[in-house]
């Protein structure tokens, strides 16, 4: 069970960091000239968040590679959970 609850917490720190780049980030005109969410990066110091400096665009692939990147941790999560025992 413990391991479980650990990959589960792990699991969703990272689903937890997708969803903020796309509640954080904001509507811009693209290069392309059309418009889609542009988030800055941050990093944790001192207990808060802070600008890193870098900066990426929320395009349709990104999310099709968050897509992907949820579906494996999905996977993780299942997996660990294969290995508690049968409920009676």
């Amino acid at each position: 069970m413990r391991t479980y609850v650990e990959v589960c917490g792990r699991v969703l720190r990272q689903a937890a960091a997708i969803r903020n780049d796309v509640l954080h980030a904001r509507p811009a005109t693209h290069p392309e000239q059309d418009q889609r969410l542009h988030r800055s990066g941050t990093r944790r110091e001192g207990g808060k968040f802070v600008l890193d400096g870098t900066r990426f665009w929320i395009t349709d692939e990104w999310i099709d590679e968050q897509i992907g990147r949820l579906n494996e941790l999905l996977d993780e999560m299942n997996e660990a959970r294969s290995g508690l025992p049968e409920r009676s």
